[in-house]
């Protein structure tokens, strides 16, 4: 078990409709300034390419595969280090699910 602590491993973060890319900017940007990079090593939002068709033209479109949800791949510490990584987030329109 402890090796499988210091694994990274995918989290999710849930986020209010339309708030994913700031989210994920203000991720950045905390990672950024709290020198995370040794915990925190990926932030995603889902997305998938699509080809619309309007009034006769085609043209590709990137859209939000799960809407409300960023993706996180990190370290995560034992219950407590949680508790203090949920702190960081709390201010990021998002609330952490840890699965």
């Amino acid at each position: 078990m402890a090796e499988n602590a210091q694994q990274p491993c995918w989290y999710i973060l849930h986020t209010y409709s339309g708030y994913e890319a700031m989210v994920k900017d203000s991720l950045e940007r905390l990672i950024e300034n709290n020198n995370l990079q040794s915990q925190i090593f990926d932030v995603k939002i889902p997305m998938e390419t699509t080809i619309e068709e309007k009034n006769g033209k085609r043209k590709v479109v990137e859209r939000k595969l799960l809407p409300c949800y960023v993706f996180i791949k990190m370290i995560s510490s034992n219950s407590c280090g949680q508790e203090k990584e949920r702190q960081y987030y709390s201010s990021l329109y998002c609330q952490v699910i840890f699965l």
